[in-house]
């Protein structure tokens, strides 16, 4: 007897302190949310969390909230009420908005359903479990509703470890959906989220095997296909403010397709462009208040074929082995912050009734980037064409500016400026292009090689080894091509 109510003692201790451990996860975990929606509409401030709602358990906790996307309901339906009164011509109304704005926003409910630790997750116990519903409602296409409807119970899966670390896997069936300008459809796709709650440092992927959208009707469409899309992302937790942060991104896409429609009832649609073998990488870097961004692209082929109102077959336009590479350096963080901040509010203020923000309001706030010093180059343009590769590059910058030049005459700023270019192309490639762009009349053949003959005359152009280059120095008010001036220097 001694030893069955010793091990029912035993039990109900270890049960009490599995509920209480519980208790104390679920706790952490209704604290994460709170932050989450915290931060979220501290930098969306036009992303609003409504009827939110917890049920709590002892061992699990079901979190309910609804993000409502564009003006809030109460201000759309009481600008629609205003229309409404002043077109009836009662003259009660303010006539601040249109009935639009109602239909432009709608709402996205989630209900997260938890099952607080420690509970097995993988290979081990972890602090919770979450599965994800999602539901939506307003301006969404009522084929996306029945989509998101149809969704698996764990599709939308995420497990928390102790420590705060989570990873979110989403699995979204394929679809082939109507919609209201015509018709999208998808693969099974996956995303696959990681990071810690508190913490910046996070990664992403998302894996698309296809998708295609088809806009328009049958005698005016446009087609986009995407074939092998997978994109990643990841945030090594350093910021500047809210909106900057440390990273990279790389995306990937096999192949893409895009088939324009006609613009003219008698004539065919102006081609089709196919695009193979994309790769975008992205690095975005801080030192103290500055950040930086290098972009590169990488591309195995671009072809363009355009449509002949005979039904003629056209010759394609082929560019081979594209590539970009691009940076963007010394831009202030904190006057980016402020620029991101200021078009939010201005957002924000319109829902509320005010005025949008004043576009001469942006450009002066854009100009105030000016006063640190940025960059922007185009370290390599480069591609192939009719077997013959092609490279140019370019530099701008404008060291030096201050206040008193912003507030001067435009002129000024030239003093300031220095753009550095150089090309460097196959000569071959003016009398290609002349021949395919005129379908093949000599007079444009003979035009195109007339202008290259002038501008080398004029210095604006070298020929070396059967190669067109040049190089392009503005400085000081100045400009040169090939180190001899090209203009005379402008009055300061």
């Amino acid at each position: 007897m001694n030893k069955i109510l010793g091990a029912a003692v035993a039990t109900a201790v270890m049960a009490g302190g599995w509920a209480g451990t519980s208790a104390y996860i679920g706790s952490r975990i209704e604290r994460a949310y709170t932050a989450t929606y915290a931060d979220i509409e501290q930098k969306l401030p036009f992303l609003h969390f409504a009827d939110r709602s917890v049920d709590r358990g002892l061992t699990s906790a079901v979190y309910r909230s609804k993000l409502r996307v564009g003006c809030p309901a109460a201000k759309a339906d009481a600008d629609a009420d205003a229309d409404a009164a002043n077109t009836a011509g009662t003259g009660t109304g303010t006539g601040a908005g249109t009935a639009d704005q109602t239909a432009a926003s709608f709402e996205i409910s989630f209900e997260d359903h938890v099952r607080h630790g420690p509970v097995l997750v993988g290979d081990g116990l972890g602090a919770a479990a979450i599965d994800s519903r999602i539901t939506a409602s307003g301006d969404v296409p009522q084929a996306l509703r029945d989509y998101l409807a149809r969704l698996a119970p764990d599709a939308l899966h995420t497990r928390v470890g102790f420590d705060g670390a989570y990873r979110s896997i989403w699995r979204l069936p394929a679809a082939d959906l109507d919609i209201d300008s015509g018709r999208i459809s998808w693969a099974d796709s996956r995303m696959d989220m990681t990071g810690r709650f508190g913490a910046g440092v996070a990664t992403s992927s998302w894996d698309l095997p296809s998708l295609s959208l088809v806009i328009g009707d049958a005698d005016d469409t446009s087609r986009l296909t995407l074939k092998g899309l997978r994109m990643t992302q990841r945030f090594d937790g350093t910021a500047n403010g809210v909106w900057l942060q440390a990273g990279t991104q790389t995306t990937t896409i096999d192949r893409l397709e895009m088939a324009l429609p006609a613009t003219d009832d008698s004539q065919p649609g102006p081609g089709q462009l196919t695009i193979d073998k994309i790769k975008l990488d992205q690095v975005t870097s801080l030192d103290g208040e500055f950040v930086s961004i290098q972009a590169d692209a990488n591309i195995d082929a671009m072809t363009w074929t355009a449509a002949q109102a005979d039904g003629a077959e056209a010759k394609p336009f082929k560019l081979a082995r594209v590539e970009q590479k691009e940076s963007i350096r010394h831009l202030h963080g904190p006057t980016l912050e402020r620029l991101a901040r200021q078009a939010i509010s201005g957002v924000a203020a319109m829902c509320a009734g005010g005025d949008e923000v004043p576009t001469a309001q942006l450009l002066a706030g854009l100009q105030q980037l000016l006063l640190h010093g940025p960059t922007l180059s185009i370290d390599k343009l480069a591609a192939e064409y009719e077997g013959r590769r092609g490279e140019i590059s370019y530099h701008i910058a404008a060291p030096g500016i201050t206040q008193a030049d912003l507030d001067g005459p435009p002129l000024a700023l030239l003093a300031k400026l220095v753009v550095k270019a150089d090309a460097d192309v196959p000569s071959a490639w003016i009398d290609t292009i002349a021949v395919n762009g005129s379908s093949g009349e000599p007079s444009m053949l003979t035009a195109g090689t007339a202008m290259v003959d002038q501008l080398v005359a004029q210095g604006m152009l070298r020929r070396e080894d059967q190669r067109l280059k040049t190089s392009f120095v503005f400085e000081k008010g100045r400009a040169t091509a090939n180190g001899k001036p090209i203009m005379p220097p402008r009055p300061m």
